[in-house]
């Protein structure tokens, strides 16, 4: 109630003075801390260690699917890994993100696989493989490869004003959005939704890209989430078929995002395939994820190596302030499930 009471008066300031992000210093010095990292999750369900951001994103999963398909079902790890049984549990329809975005590759190293990765993805016209060649390093021509590739890119019809720097503890930040002041403002808060609205710090928002058929989520939420399932499942339950554009009150303001992230699965790595003669050699994901006032960006790698062996007023404006922490969705409209969800904890995320 505290912080929320500094906002407020911190926002009458900014009527009388101008609008500047650093308006929002004392709300900002409390938001997330620096140095805590970030991390990519395998499965949704798994909890976000306390205090990092964490990420999921759905090429991990195509990459197991397709190894099920060509293992001929469910793939039992051995020891037993609770990961591999939840990517078995966790299927990811192709139909929950359009073709263009997305390839999937399988087969023995030996016969080329990383070869056609390479060469399927130049003829996208994409950034070249960052897995592959550090793949060729590890695996034997014997292995089995299944990988997938995620680029996706999101405009908005018209790119958000930039509203400058703001320091958050040792950190400046770049932010966009739109406040009262700005001429454009009228246009801008046109391609906000606002699916629901219950203070300043638990709203969930949309904001409108050109491709009608994906979603760009924001939210703050009440409570730190259990797990990345359980922030979507949230969101999307929140979610409304005609929700209102923002109102001429409201502010919004958006920390630029910089994530690049590439990790190994060792929680799968080395275990035996039961029933196959092989073992999982190497699982490795990389995200590079990047918002600004234009739109998002995102770019995706998994490759999996088998060796042998509301309610409110409208006179009151609402501040829609993404300080961390906060979450992010990216949703094909209509689909049941997310293609990549980030719980932003920690400062290490926003660019400067």
């Amino acid at each position: 109630m505290k912080s929320r009471q500094i906002l407020r008066a911190a926002f009458a300031l900014i009527l009388c003075t101008g609008w500047t992000p650093q308006s929002f210093v004392p709300r900002l010095n409390d938001a997330g801390r620096a140095g805590n990292g970030t991390t990519l999750l395998p499965v949704r369900g798994e909890p976000p260690p306390p205090g990092k951001n964490a990420l999921w994103c759905a090429t991990l999963q195509m990459a197991w699917d397709k190894a099920c398909g060509d293992f001929g079902g469910p793939i039992r790890l051995l020891p037993a890994s609770p990961a591999a049984e939840a990517l078995n549990r966790g299927r990811f329809n192709p139909a929950w993100i359009d073709n263009e975005s997305v390839l999937t590759f399988g087969g023995l190293a030996g016969d080329g696989v990383l070869d056609a990765i390479e060469e399927g993805i130049k003829a996208r016209g994409w950034p070249a493989s960052r897995m592959a060649p550090a793949m060729r390093k590890d695996i034997q021509p014997g292995d089995l490869v299944f990988h997938a590739v995620l680029s996706k890119s999101l405009s908005f019809p018209e790119p958000f004003a930039k509203l400058g720097h703001a320091r958050i503890g040792r950190k400046s930040t770049s932010w966009f959005g739109f406040h009262p002041q700005l001429s454009e403002a009228n246009r801008l808060r046109e391609q906000v939704r606002v699916h629901d609205y219950q203070s300043d710090e638990n709203f969930v928002i949309e904001l409108a890209s050109k491709n009608s058929l994906d979603q760009l989520i924001l939210a703050r939420i009440a409570t730190p989430p259990r797990s990345l399932d359980a922030v979507s499942k949230q969101l999307i339950s929140r979610l409304k078929r005609a929700a209102p554009h923002a109102l001429p009150a409201d502010v919004l303001a958006v920390p630029n995002i910089v994530v690049d992230e590439k990790t190994s699965f060792p929680q799968l790595e080395g275990r035996q395939v039961a029933g196959s003669g092989r073992y999982l050699r190497r699982a490795l994901q990389t995200v590079d994820f990047r918002m600004d006032e234009k739109g998002v960006k995102l770019r995706s790698e998994a490759s999996i190596a088998f060796g042998c062996s509301a309610h409110y007023s409208t006179g009151q404006p609402r501040l829609f302030i993404l300080t961390p922490p906060f979450a992010l969705l990216m949703k094909r409209t209509g689909a049941p499930e997310p293609y990549f969800i980030a719980w932003i904890a920690n400062l290490d995320a926003l660019a400067d």
